[in-house]
């Protein structure tokens, strides 16, 4: 699963912004690609991770199937 991408603003020296294009023209990639993988890097060495987004629907779907509709379960220990 991607990441959305988020537009922002960074503002760098004028020097920061040629030697960045000057790389990304070498390696043949976009500025903002060396940008996202360098701060990625430095994420990651800083040990900054984000949680993953947890799928409350199969949550949901991996405690009720065990027991035969967590729904009805519910229901039969409300009546009880």
């Amino acid at each position: 699963m991607q990441d959305t991408m988020i537009k922002t603003q960074v503002y760098l020296t004028e020097s920061q912004m040629m030697a960045l294009k000057e790389v990304a023209q070498k390696q043949g990639k976009h500025y903002a690609e060396l940008f996202r993988t360098a701060l990625a890097d430095y994420l990651k060495k800083m040990k900054v991770t984000r949680k993953k987004k947890v799928d409350w629907a199969q949550v949901a779907r991996e405690y009720a199937e065990p027991m035969g509709g967590i729904s009805q379960k519910i229901d039969e220990e409300l009546y009880q």
